[in-house]
């Protein structure tokens, strides 16, 4: 088996540890093989559900389940540890859904999120959070323009193309600064770490001194255009946090680290959401 898979083996002598735990210690969290349902169907990405997909089924031999958004309903989460929402219009997912989604991770799944499903996670997974575990999330917030706000100056339509393009991140790398003390961050030695952006979307800084896996660093921009504005927005910004929720988690990632299947720098920190999950601990 080691030589199959090019693993290295190595004997014990001891249970005792040089540093860290000792083997045996009730510290030891033991690791369960994960169950993993990818959402996808009508509004969901399938570019990126294609990439986690592939990454999981045809590279690590994962199996997992690809299961409709309008299967999620209470009781069809059950048999799985991980749920993993890519891109998509998450905003109309029925309130049944949010709750059930909700009740998954207060349960002890582990839900991961990417680019818009991170901030659909924010509004909604964590929104007004109640001590009593069976509190269901509140409605959803609806977003109401400010009726004093100034409207926009008048400009040119056929101007319209080039505004927007300040405004875009089409692909280009990102530089992120892991804490490579976390569970999540798990087999990095360096905290520099290249990401793959195709957005200027930035994730919200939430509550929990421990739980910003990655951020972006002050001067983010590594290859690639990005306008003044957008590396001031995104720079010191969250890149990947980790929150639990009552006895499961919630991993937010605003990037695509699974981008068209060649981007791996950034596999290890998705796969150690599947794999190293369930070790993460309260720090209250």
């Amino acid at each position: 088996m080691a030589a199959q898979d090019s693993v290295a083996v190595y004997a014990l002598a001891s249970g005792l540890t040089e540093q860290g735990i000792d083997l045996g210690s009730p510290s030891l969290r033991p690791l369960d093989t994960p169950r993993v349902a990818l959402v996808v169907g009508s509004g969901v990405s399938m570019y990126q559900a294609g990439e986690v997909w592939h990454l999981l089924d045809f590279r690590f031999h994962l199996p997992l389940t690809l299961l409709e958004r309008d299967n999620i309903r209470p009781g069809g989460l059950d048999p799985y540890t991980h749920v993993i929402l890519v891109e998509g219009g998450w905003d109309h997912l029925p309130e049944t859904a949010t709750h059930t989604l909700h009740a998954f991770a207060r349960d002890g799944g582990i839900v991961v999120t990417l680019g818009s499903a991170a901030r659909w996670a924010a509004d909604q997974l964590f929104a007004h959070q109640r001590a009593d575990q069976d509190a269901a999330p509140p409605a959803k917030r609806t977003k109401v323009q400010d009726p004093d706000q100034e409207p926009p100056a008048r400009r040119p339509y056929a101007q319209y193309r080039a505004d927007r393009a300040v405004d875009l991140v089409a692909g280009a790398i990102f530089q992120i600064e892991l804490d490579t003390t976390h569970p999540l961050a798990f087999g990095y030695r360096q905290p520099l770490l290249p990401s793959f952006r195709t957005s200027a979307r930035v994730l919200d800084r939430r509550p929990g001194a421990y739980a910003t896996l990655a951020q972006y660093t002050a001067k983010p921009l590594l290859a690639g255009y990005a306008s003044d504005q957008n590396q001031a927005k995104i720079a010191g910004t969250p890149a990947i946090d980790a929150h639990l929720l009552g006895r499961g988690l919630v991993v937010r990632m605003i990037d695509d680290p699974n981008f068209r299947a060649f981007w791996y720098g950034t596999n290890k920190l998705f796969l150690n959401t599947i794999f190293f999950g369930s070790v993460v601990q309260p720090t209250p």
